[in-house]
């Protein structure tokens, strides 16, 4: 079963605990997609949640995909290596 999860235009820190209660993977749940479609705006509060949601997702064996990732956002992320295809930094 895939899971779509939309996000919110921004991913700061004044709506990280918001949009991190938002986010629950759903039973039997195999591949999920975060859809940035929407986001304008990240900061560090926003990359840690990326971090988080990602180790929520390995540790529940679930395939994690970003998708209708700005080029802003993709390079920003990419940088930070937060694409899925990257291992995130221990």
């Amino acid at each position: 079963m895939q899971q779509k999860i939309n996000l919110p235009n921004e991913l700061t820190l004044p709506f990280i605990r918001e949009v991190y209660s938002d986010i629950h993977f759903q039973d039997g749940v195999e591949a999920c997609q975060l859809d940035f479609n929407l986001v304008e705006e990240i900061d560090s509060s926003g990359m840690q949640l990326m971090l988080l949601v990602m180790k929520k997702a390995r540790s529940k064996n679930i395939e994690l995909e970003f998708i209708n990732v700005s080029q802003g956002i993709e390079h920003f992320l990419k940088q930070f290596q937060l694409s899925p295809e990257f291992e995130p930094l221990e």
